[in-house]
Order: C-alpha cells, then sequence, then structure tokens
C-alpha cells in the first residue's frame, strides 16, 4: 500500500510540475540573450507578406467598385438616351431667334422669322426627323447639308438639340448676288457664293465672274470654280499660287471690310496674275496678283471713296497692282472708257 501511495505521490508531482509556466531562457553565462536572427528574418517576411497581400485584396476591390459604378453610369446613359430623349416637336427660327409665331406665349409681339420662299413645313420634311425619333441619333451635320441641298435658297442651315425634345433649325434665306457661267448655263449665287439655282440664260443685276466657268454647280452646295488658265503662259513673271476659289473669298472679304463690296459689279478671274473687279461699272482696278490684297484693296477704298479722291462721276482704269522697291504703291488713274 506504502508503494502505491509513493507512485501516486511521484505522478502528481510530475503533473504538477509540468503545469507550472516554463521559466525564462536564462541568458548564457556572460552576456546577455541573443534572438535566432533567421526566425526574425522568416516572421518579418511573414508579416510584409501578410500586408501585401490585404493591399492586394483592397485594391482589387476597389477597381471591382469603380467597374461596377461605371457600368451602371454607361446603362443609366444609354437607357436616358434610348427611352428619354424622344423627339417631341420642331422649332424654326432664323439664327437672331426670330419664328415664326408673330407673339410669343405671353402674347407679347415677335420678330417674325424669314424663310425665303419656303415655308416652315418645307424645312421641318427636309429635315427627315420624325416625332418618337432619338433626339440624339442623327448628326446635325448631315441634317443641315440635307437641308441645304433640298432647299438651295437657304444661304446658311443650322441644326441643334433642344432638350428634353425639341430640334431647332435655324435658317438664312439667300438673296442672289453673283452669276459665272457653267456650259451653256449660268449658275445664281449667293452672298456667300452658294449654288441657288441654274438659268438657261446669264441674268441680270448680279455681279458676274467673268473669264471662268464653274467646273461644278450643285444648288445648295458653295461653288467651284475651274481652274485658271497656266501661269507660265502669262509674260508675268510674278506666279500667283492662289486658286480661283481662294481669290474670290479673299476679294469679297476686303472688298466688304473696306466698304466698297455694295459698288462692285463684275470680277475678273481669267488670269490669277492680273486679276480685276469693276466698280459701279465706271472704274476698274486691276490688281496684278492677289499678294497684298489688303493693303491694295484698302489702298483703292482710300482712292474711291475719300473726299479728295476720285469723284462720283470718274470713269476709267485705278492700277494698284505694282508695288515698289519700298514696299508701297503709287496708285495709276487713267480716264477713259473700261471696256
Amino acid at each position: 500500500m506504502d508503494q502505491k501511495n509513493q507512485s501516486r505521490r511521484q505522478k502528481s508531482t510530475v503533473r504538477a510540475a509540468a503545469n507550472q509556466p516554463r521559466a525564462p531562457r536564462q541568458a548564457p553565462a556572460g552576456g546577455s540573450y541573443q534572438p535566432n536572427p533567421r526566425r526574425a528574418r522568416d516572421e518579418e517576411a511573414r508579416r510584409r507578406q501578410a500586408k501585401g497581400l490585404m493591399r492586394r485584396r483592397r485594391r482589387r476591390m476597389k477597381l471591382f467598385t469603380m467597374l461596377i459604378g461605371l457600368v451602371l453610369a454607361v446603362t443609366g446613359l444609354v437607357l436616358a438616351v434610348t427611352v428619354l430623349f424622344k423627339v417631341t416637336g420642331y422649332r424654326v427660327e432664323n439664327p437672331t431667334g426670330a419664328v415664326l409665331s408673330s407673339v410669343n406665349e405671353a402674347g407679347e409681339p415677335m420678330e417674325t422669322a424669314d424663310l425665303g420662299p419656303y415655308t416652315e413645313q418645307q424645312i421641318i420634311d427636309a429635315l427627315a426627323v420624325s416625332v418618337g425619333d432619338n433626339i440624339f441619333g442623327f448628326s446635325a451635320e448631315e441634317r443641315e447639308l440635307l437641308i441645304s441641298r433640298s432647299l438651295p435658297e437657304l444661304d446658311t442651315v443650322k441644326v441643334r438639340r433642344s432638350l428634353p425634345g425639341t430640334v431647332v433649325v435655324q435658317a438664312t434665306p439667300a438673296t442672289a448676288a453673283y452669276t459665272v457661267a457653267y456650259g451653256a448655263q449660268w449658275a445664281v449665287l449667293s452672298e456667300s457664293c452658294k449654288v441657288m439655282r441654274i438659268e438657261a440664260s446669264r441674268p441680270a443685276g448680279l455681279v458676274e465672274l467673268q473669264g471662268i466657268e464653274a467646273s461644278m454647280a450643285d444648288p445648295g452646295v458653295r461653288i467651284q470654280l475651274a481652274a485658271a488658265p497656266d501661269p507660265a503662259a502669262t509674260s508675268d513673271a510674278t506666279v500667283s499660287d492662289t486658286t480661283p476659289d481662294e481669290a474670290l473669298e479673299l476679294l469679297l472679304a476686303e472688298l466688304e471690310t473696306n466698304g466698297l463690296l455694295d459698288g462692285l459689279t463684275a470680277v475678273q478671274l481669267g488670269d490669277l496674275n492680273e486679276f480685276s473687279f469693276t466698280y459701279e461699272d465706271r472704274l476698274k482696278v486691276l490688281l496684278g496678283t492677289s499678294n497684298n490684297l489688303d493693303y491694295k484693296i484698302r489702298l483703292t477704298a482710300r482712292v474711291v471713296l475719300a473726299a479728295d479722291g476720285l469723284s462720283a462721276t470718274d470713269r476709267g482704269t485705278l492700277d494698284v497692282s505694282h508695288m515698289n522697291d519700298g514696299g508701297t504703291i503709287n496708285p495709276v488713274f487713267s480716264p477713259g472708257s473700261i471696256e
């Protein structure tokens, strides 16, 4: 019995010793305790790996959230454009904002739009956009060209959208201003040189573009002039690299700027090294090439319009084509017939 009790006491003592907390590791004699460097490096690597994994997870979650938001936004936009924005009506007006009605919604008088020979319904029909169509389902530029070709006696056409559902057409009627030969026919041009119509005989009262023909004259489109004769065939040493269309555009712009456009009666474009224009059927102005054209037209306006210049009854030829070595032009007026 004593042996059994002794054995039990020994086992209890062993168990008690096993349950006791482990004493701190004692530093070896003669120095402090040093941790295991390899174990420290492994633990640091595991911590860095765990942090990197968390960062990558947060980044993926952020990108996924952004992608979902983008998809929802695009879906909402597509639904709004295709379902909500439908054409519900039209408004035809001049660029100034004048519309067809003589009074506004408040009963106040309004400026009435001028549509030339066309009606509002003709312009809407030429637009070719139906009520119920998607208001973003067509190109405004393409509709402008379509209206211009269908209704060539409109000088300017602008199509825009007024949300949520109104299509606005701004139109300016054309005024016949110029004419040019087109084969055996004559093209009638607006003030912006768009072709309004083709006539069998030369129309009276319009500025004639002389010495040249149209290479293309599609109604509703800007005129295209044929190429001028080869400059090498002329005796002038100065060669103009300006096309007839460019020369005409430059000339008309400068004449308008300097107050001479209203008196223009003809433009000679047959030779761009010696092109000219006629003013009030009494003065022929020789310009030479289009080089320094702004200076030449300013000088012409000074001679023709100034109080100390030519009188309103003078007839003859005004030459502003030759520039001297000092970079100035001395205008030369030769009275007489301009034929």
